[in-house]
């Protein structure tokens, strides 16, 4: 079994970048296929059957071990990232997405968790059946 890191394998808020965003050159500076060893390869299976079992909805990479978790944590950023005043969709989604650490959530992922919200009535969107999240307008609704 080899370890290979995709990218820079570091996946914190403020210094992970997408791989299709390095140039190949830094990329083939990044590849260094690594030989797991028989005690690390024990210990990455039990971690990821222990979180299978946990059947966790997010499963973070968190300082070298597997967390799971729910949607709680990812809903309660994307409503902090929006205030009483409609504002672009996007814009919540991208704060959430700078700052979430050991998990990447996609676009598409905060946008079903909007609408989600939305139908929860925590967010109030401007068009809960739009299909483009870009001409979506979001808002917390006032107390």
């Amino acid at each position: 079994m080899w370890h290979l890191t995709c990218g820079t394998g570091d996946s914190r808020a403020g210094t992970r970048m997408a791989v299709s965003l390095h140039r190949p050159e830094a990329l083939a500076l990044l590849y260094r296929p690594r030989l797991v060893g028989p005690d690390r390869l024990a210990s990455l299976a039990d971690q990821w059957r222990a979180a299978v079992r946990q059947h966790s909805l997010i499963r973070r990479w968190d300082q070298g071990f597997f967390a799971g978790e729910d949607y709680q944590r990812i809903d309660q950023q994307l409503t902090a990232a929006c205030g009483v005043d409609w504002q672009p969709l996007a814009r919540a989604m991208a704060e959430v997405m700078a700052a979430c650490n050991g998990f990447f959530p996609t676009d598409m992922l905060l946008f079903w968790r909007a609408r989600e919200l939305a139908r929860m009535d925590l967010l109030q969107l401007s068009d809960c059946v739009e299909s483009k999240y870009e001409n979506v307008q979001v808002r917390r609704p006032e107390p």
